[in-house]
């Protein structure tokens, strides 16, 4: 039997962590009849993460530098242990970020954060923001 693996995260400068939860969002308007009238815009990501026990502040320090960008990849395992997909982001920025501790909880702590990035590509499917600040 395979071993379990778990959804990750990795980016420059960061130690891999593992993720607890992680959301990615892409849309476009529509008009009232639902078609669509614009293009797709969107390339936030939401993670949470369990907190490192040993005083680990990386993430916020990614957030708190108004100017720090990150290329980074989630990876999504399959049930035999191999990858199953893997979602890339470029140039990505931390723009919102949360620490909790629950002791309620088995886990206690997590680092919620989200990282508006100018690329995402999950296989050969790939959005480019049209930012006027380009790297």
């Amino acid at each position: 039997m395979a071993e379990t693996r778990t959804v990750t995260i990795n980016a420059d400068g960061i130690q891999e962590r593992e993720v607890a939860y992680v959301r990615y969002e892409l849309n476009q308007q529509t008009d009232i009849e639902g078609q669509p009238t614009g293009r797709t815009r969107g390339g936030k990501i939401t993670v949470k993460v369990k907190s490192k026990n040993d005083g680990n502040t990386e993430i916020l320090e990614w957030m708190c530098d108004t100017y720090m960008s990150k290329n980074g990849v989630i990876s999504f395992p399959d049930k035999d242990g191999g990858e199953m997909k893997r979602l890339s982001f470029k140039n990505g920025y931390v723009v919102q970020y949360a620490e909790t501790y629950d002791d309620s909880n088995e886990t206690k702590q997590f680092e919620e954060f989200v990282i508006s990035a100018k690329e995402i590509q999950v296989g050969n499917a790939i959005h480019n923001n049209s930012w006027t600040i380009d790297k």
